[in-house]
């Protein structure tokens, strides 16, 4: 098991950096500094054939009956050459990654200025005061708004993450914090800063919008929809870094044979991140109205709601039959899922926003 979560947090990690390079070289080669985009080119083909190689080789590896010790050992006979397998070139390929990382971020962070000249805080400014000037902008759907799926609604779903009074948190909180171990009690007090203010992040960052009228929905992205996705583009990035961060410390409990009611409170982080990904992508789903892309939209956000509640279902199982291997590594390939499901998500909007350039 310590193998397959090894190489999913590295396929994981791998895809997001190239992802993120990708539109590093996109806007380099819109830079006025014309030698950018061919100093980059280069970097990001490494890391682009690096994250290729690391795919295909998880692939095999789960095609061929998963991560067993049983499929991964080869016989050492003496004297014969054996082909490297998917193992042998997943291994080999992580081995001589730190060079190509290291360029590529070395590069993008020394070129920030040149690459990255749009930032949060114009982006913010300026769809704020398009905001003051048109009359009919989305609405961030309410607890109290007929027919609309609230934060409140979507979380009764995923029944043991509870709603408990502040102080009975702060008391199960202390107790699992005195019980943990010592090198996971940074990352277990930032994931629990992050929960706690979750939710008042979204709700102070979400721009104000009204209800759909009913009209048909127009063939093309109007400026409403730019704005829109503009915007919720920023909270995606931002709550997958969250998201990302809380599978991380979730899966570091998994390796260290944490007992339930760690694995279980890391698991409601992971939750807690990934259900502000579905509050989003409901948002934007309701109210742009370009149909191809309010489809995607959806179909993602169900998916990821979807794959919340068997994360759940999972976790309960895993905790119920706990120490089995077969239970535990079910819901970790359930954790796994919420972070592709979310992945997709973001690459939808991630789309959507290069649509309104």
């Amino acid at each position: 098991m310590e193998v397959k979560l090894a190489a999913v947090r590295l396929r994981t990690a791998l895809h997001d950096l190239a992802e993120f390079g990708e539109g590093a070289l996109g806007n380099a080669s819109k830079s006025e500094d014309r030698t950018l985009a061919q100093k980059l080119k280069p970097i990001i083909r490494a890391l682009r054939d690096a994250n290729k190689l690391v795919q295909e080789s998880c692939e095999v590896l789960e095609a061929n009956g998963g991560w067993s010790l049983e499929q991964l050992v080869r016989n050492d006979d003496k004297g014969t050459c054996k082909s490297p397998d998917s193992l042998d070139r997943l291994i080999a390929c992580a081995q001589t990654l730190t060079e190509d990382v290291r360029s590529t971020t070395s590069f993008i962070q020394g070129n920030a200025s040149l690459l990255f000249k749009r930032q949060l805080n114009e982006t913010i400014v300026e769809e704020s005061s398009v905001v003051n000037q048109t009359t009919s902008v989305p609405h961030t759907p309410t607890a109290n708004d007929p027919g609309d799926h609230s934060q409140a609604d979507w979380l009764e779903d995923y029944d043991y993450v509870s709603f408990e009074s502040k102080e009975a948190a702060a008391r199960k909180n202390s107790s699992l914090r005195e019980n943990i171990q010592d090198n996971l009690k940074n990352k277990f007090d930032t994931e629990l800063k992050v929960a706690e203010n979750t939710v008042l992040t979204m709700a102070n960052s979400m721009s104000p919008s009204t209800p759909s009228n009913g009209k048909k929905p127009a063939p093309e992205m109007t400026d409403k929809d730019k704005m829109l996705v503009r915007y919720y583009a920023v909270q995606i990035s931002t709550h997958m870094g969250n998201l990302r961060q809380a599978i991380d410390s979730f899966l570091e409990t998994v390796e260290k044979n944490q007992p339930p009611k760690f694995f279980i409170a890391y698991g409601k982080f992971v939750v807690v991140s990934a259900h502000n990904l579905v509050t989003i992508g409901d948002i934007v789903h309701r109210n742009v109205s370009k149909m191809d892309l309010k489809e995607k939209i959806l179909r993602c956000t169900n998916n990821l709601a979807e794959a919340l509640k068997t994360c759940v279902l999972k976790s309960k199982q895993a905790a119920a039959h706990f120490p089995s291997v077969t239970a535990v590594q079910e819901m970790v390939d359930s954790v796994v899922d919420i972070s592709h499901l979310a992945s997709d998500l973001k690459t939808v909007m991630l789309h959507a926003v290069q649509l309104t350039t």
